[in-house]
């Protein structure tokens, strides 16, 4: 329900783990940049549609860019966009929390894989996704 009635709660989750990550990556805390590279190559893994990238994070916020345009907060994205970044966040934490890691493999489309086992549940998977999102999903 807080996600329906606020408007930055989707991520209120994801980019604090997120942005935590980074500074212990800046500190060098040991497996936090390995984490980190893991989770954002997963988040760059043709996530957002038309071109649109996560391009950095900083010490307060996660940053997305279109080609060479110049980068702008994720929280500035529509529900959609917000919505798909929060879900693979939120998997992310949830798979290294469980696993005490998250381990990857490329795949032979050139993709990004989890190697950890497990099942996700989506609900209603289209209801805040954008169309090329809502035919992409499954896989």
């Amino acid at each position: 329900m807080a996600t329906l009635l606020q408007r930055g709660r989707l991520l209120a989750e994801g980019v604090p783990w997120l942005i935590d990550l980074h500074l212990r990556r800046l500190e060098k805390h040991p497996g936090a940049d390995e984490l980190l590279t893991g989770v954002m190559a997963l988040l760059r893994d043709g996530l957002l549609p038309e071109e649109y990238q996560i391009s950095a994070v900083s010490s307060h916020r996660l940053w997305v860019a279109k080609g060479a345009e110049q980068p702008y907060p994720l929280r500035e994205m529509s529900d959609g966009y917000r919505t798909v970044a929060a879900l693979v966040l939120d998997i992310a934490r949830q798979i290294h929390d469980a696993y005490d890691g998250l381990d990857t493999v490329q795949t032979g489309d050139g993709g990004l894989a989890v190697t950890a086992p497990g099942v996700v549940l989506i609900d209603d998977v289209g209801a805040h996704l954008h169309v090329t999102w809502q035919r992409r999903i499954g896989d």
